[in-house]
């Protein structure tokens, strides 16, 4: 993984004015492999600033505008950042620091509060639910070239992690569980998944890539983020997002869950194939944000905090389906 952009505030604000023509006040935001800004402008209100990180394909870059430009025509019921063009009406721009040329692209910012900080009700369970099913029936029919390519994030491949795994859990006291279980969704679960229809999901339903209103905490108002994008079975956007609405500190997880699948339910009905196949899935993704989150910050420690920022949850709830797991076993 390449360093984010070596670019700054005064870099925001010359490609704000250059490109875009937007007079602005600029912010930094938090990025792991990106460099992104926060723009108040008079122009178009509040706007994000990408740098994009060199080591990403320009077919990935095109992916993550043309599903916005996507998502706008099909009438999301899920609100979703707006793609920017700039002057020239292109919606990708290039900026030049020294002898290296950053691609830009610049999109709606969702004003409201990071789900992260809000206090995870029984009735926000529901809305990332909910949200899911939206987000699956509108982006229903998406397809571009640069799905082909293989995600970390993506459970279809969850067997790349084992190396990382190794390296990061070998000492650790989850190894033995993690293992049998890269093991076991190999032999029994990855099968099961490849006998579902599948569509372009979102991907990362996460605390952190969804906001509420000021006025309303009991509902996720927008989705950001679509740098996860792949092509797996519909029942993944819901685990991955239940995996997040599942906070640790949850009295009864296999309540919550329900009220999780409820609100999917409310949208799109389940197969006993998918519903059997959702708490499985809900571990493959705390493998992966445990494995992940802890070799990226081994690698690249100047961003370890940002990296790990949700790494104890993971471990938190994977403790308690792992006893879950022993219990039933």
């Amino acid at each position: 993984m390449v360093s984010p952009p070596a670019v700054t505030v005064e870099d925001a604000s010359k490609v704000a004015m250059d490109q875009f023509g937007w007079q602005a006040n600029v912010k930094a935001l938090t990025g792991e492999r990106d460099k992104n800004y926060l723009l108040h402008t008079q122009e178009v209100g509040d706007v994000v600033l990408k740098f994009i990180n060199p080591a990403e394909a320009a077919d990935e870059t095109d992916l993550q505008t043309q599903v916005l430009l996507w998502l706008e025509q099909q009438h999301c019921e899920v609100v979703v950042p707006k793609a920017l063009r700039n002057r020239n009406r292109g919606l990708v721009s290039d900026y030049a620091v020294g002898e290296q040329t950053y691609k830009v692209r610049a999109y709606t910012y969702l004003n409201g509060m990071a789900v992260a900080q809000a206090e995870m009700s029984e009735a926000l369970q529901q809305s990332f639910g909910v949200r899911a099913a939206q987000l699956v029936m509108a982006l229903d029919g998406f397809d571009h070239p640069a799905l082909s390519r293989v995600l970390l994030w993506d459970v279809m491949h969850l067997s790349q992690l084992r190396d990382w795994a190794i390296e990061v859990l070998t000492q650790d006291a989850m190894g033995p569980f993690v293992f049998a279980f890269l093991d076991r969704f190999n032999a029994t679960i990855l099968p099961a998944l490849r006998a579902l229809p599948q569509q372009v999901i979102h991907g990362d339903i996460s605390k952190s890539n969804t906001v509420v209103s000021q006025d309303d905490e009991t509902a996720i108002h927008g989705v950001l983020d679509f740098g996860d994008l792949c092509k797996a079975p519909r029942v993944v956007e819901l685990a991955v997002a239940a995996s997040y609405a599942l906070d640790a500190e949850t009295g009864d997880l296999q309540a919550a869950l329900a009220r999780v699948v409820s609100g999917y339910e409310s949208i799109l009905p389940l197969s006993e194939a998918e519903k059997a196949l959702i708490p499985e899935l809900i571990i493959a993704r705390l493998v992966q944000r445990i494995v992940i989150s802890e070799w990226r910050a081994s690698h690249f420690p100047n961003n370890r905090d940002y990296i790990l920022r949700s790494n104890a949850q993971a471990r938190q709830l994977l403790g308690r389906l792992m006893q879950v797991y022993a219990t039933n076993k």
